[in-house]
């Protein structure tokens, strides 16, 4: 008996501690109890890594009406959500969310001749740029370089072609290129490059491609996705970025 006793009364006291507010030396008040918020249940987010999937999820398999306040948000030139309205808590939960798979090129490093030919042919948009750097370098054996020139701003290199005879063989810069850097439904955006040479001891050359543009791609990017998007959901929704 004593210990129910004593039982119920410290339940008593937990009770009437959970109103009790206390106040520091500055009168700064307190509540003694913990206030945890009720958290309603969420559901998961539906990862794709196309705009087509994204869009295809918005338009067949997303069964709930399109209230306001739902929207897409683009948020860069590589991600993508679906975002539901507010709801009591204040927060919002991402439906679906689309994330491009990153470029790989090793941007500003020199690269082995072989690797920089694969590389420049997976990563890349090919045109005709593309086909007269690998034209260039795929024409390069070991031994065939002779001397470089640079001054700074171009750069050329002298390869033997054939027994006798050698030419000068300027090197393109800067050059105009598209790296596959958002999702593949889009246009890739242009960037200017400097493309450059270093002769290695012993062996073939190497290249390297550095970057010489800011960021404004990525806005380019972003606003051919949002003109994707408007042409391929079907749903009335708000689209922002």
């Amino acid at each position: 008996m004593g210990d129910i006793t004593a039982e119920f009364v410290e339940k008593i006291e937990e009770l009437t501690d959970r109103d009790k507010i206390i106040k520091d030396y500055y009168g700064r008040e307190y509540s003694v109890s913990k206030l945890n918020p009720l958290i309603e249940p969420r559901r998961d987010t539906i990862g794709v890594n196309t705009l087509t999937g994204f869009a295809g999820y918005i338009n067949s398999v997303h069964q709930d009406v399109v209230v306001p306040g739902d929207f897409i948000h683009v948020q860069n030139h590589k991600s993508v959500l679906f975002m539901s309205n507010i709801n009591s808590l204040q927060e919002r939960t991402a439906y679906s969310s689309a994330l491009a798979h990153g470029n790989s090129f090793p941007f500003g490093q020199y690269v082995d001749l072989e690797n920089f030919i694969i590389a420049l042919q997976v990563h890349f948009v090919q045109d005709d740029t593309t086909a007269n750097i690998l034209q260039i370098v795929g024409n390069i054996q070991a031994g065939a370089v002779t001397s470089y020139s640079d001054d700074g701003v171009s750069q050329g290199v002298t390869v033997k072609a054939g027994i006798t005879r050698v030419e000068n063989v300027p090197l393109p810069n800067p050059v105009k290129l598209a790296p596959y850097r958002t999702f593949p439904e889009i246009e890739q955006p242009y960037s200017l490059y400097v493309f450059r040479m270093r002769q290695n001891k012993d062996s073939l050359p190497s290249c390297a491609l550095f970057s010489v543009e800011d960021t404004r791609w990525q806005l380019e990017a972003t606003d051919r996705i949002k003109v994707w998007l408007k042409d391929n959901v079907k749903k009335e929704l708000p689209i922002i970025g």
